[in-house]
């Protein structure tokens, strides 16, 4: 089901996400994405407090790297920029990229990307996590499968997060703006502060 931590406050279903019970999955219940599809799970003004800390965490199967896929995002597209995680297409196939905004209408220049990738059809840990005590390059760290990446750092990581009600929560996509639906399962998101 499409339920928070709490059960309680549902997220939006847009467009046909699905969900699957059985062995495969990691934690009971995935959430399936489409490829190609405007699949997402959304849920509008939520905010997660996160501010100079966080770690998020999840299992990601993704079905295939034909291009951009969002997992997760709290990313309205040069109005309201947050944070997103995307799995890169070719040349970086499979390879992990975290967005941070410096500013809410930034347009995605600040990020790391992993030189390790993730394996398609089969289950994959990302845990990303954020510091902005730390110098501007070390303030992302990135572990697939519980094995630290090796970053490339594009722009300058801002040693706070930015916040926007406007950015909705978001599994499977941004949250407006920009379109690259997320192919495949996902199971047990979890975001810390």
């Amino acid at each position: 089901d499409g339920n928070d931590s709490h059960g309680s406050n549902n997220l939006t279903n847009n467009n046909g996400v699905t969900f699957v019970a059985n062995t495969a999955t990691k934690d009971g219940n995935a959430a399936s994405f489409v490829v190609g599809s405007a699949e997402s799970l959304t849920k509008a003004s939520f905010e997660t407090g996160l501010t100079t800390a966080a770690t998020w965490v999840l299992w990601l199967n993704p079905s295939d790297f034909a291009s951009y896929r969002v997992p997760l995002s709290k990313w309205l597209y040069a109005t309201a920029g947050e944070w997103a995680i995307e799995v890169q297409p070719a040349p970086d196939t499979g390879k992990v990229r975290f967005y941070v905004a410096n500013a809410l209408t930034d347009g995605g220049s600040n990020y790391v990307t992993t030189t390790e990738a993730l394996t398609a059809g089969v289950w994959n840990s990302a845990i990303i996590t954020y510091d902005g005590s730390l110098s501007a390059p070390d303030r992302v760290a990135i572990y697939l499968d519980g094995v630290a990446a090796t970053l490339t750092v594009t722009g300058t990581i801002p040693a706070s997060l930015q916040s926007s009600p406007n950015a909705a929560l978001t599994f499977g996509n941004f949250s407006g703006g920009l379109n690259r639906p997320y192919g495949g399962l996902t199971d047990a998101p979890l975001i810390y502060s």
